[in-house]
C-alpha cells in the first residue's frame, strides 16, 4: 500500500490538542504503546524525535507542524506563501 504524502492526526489527550502532519511515509508516532499496536515501531521523522534516553517526543511545532488545542481553531500554511510556495507540500 502507498501511503506517501499521508495525513497522520493524533490526539493528545494529556494537553487537549490534536495534531495533523504531512508524512513521507506511513510510520509510527511518538506514543511507543501505540506504535506497538499498530505495529509501527519505528516513528516517522515528521512525528516523533527519540530523546537521549531513548523515549519519543513530539517534533516542535513549526509553521507547518501544528498543535491545534481543543475546541480551538488554527489556520495552518496558505499554499503560495514562503511557508508553502506553490507546488510545495508539507
Amino acid at each position: 500500500m502507498n501511503v506517501a504524502g499521508t495525513w497522520v492526526t493524533e490526539y493528545l489527550p494529556e494537553k487537549k490538542v490534536l495534531r495533523s502532519t504531512k508524512v513521507e511515509e506511513f510510520a509510527g508516532g511518538f506514543f511507543t504503546t501505540l506504535n506497538s499496536l499498530t505495529g509501527n515501531p519505528e516513528p516517522a521523522p515528521e512525528c516523533a524525535r527519540v530523546l537521549p534516553d531513548g523515549a519519543l517526543a513530539p517534533q516542535p511545532e513549526t509553521d507547518t507542524n501544528q498543535f491545534v488545542e481543543a475546541g480551538t481553531t488554527e489556520l495552518g500554511p496558505i499554499a503560495g506563501t514562503s511557508v508553502l510556495p506553490i507546488g510545495v507540500t508539507h
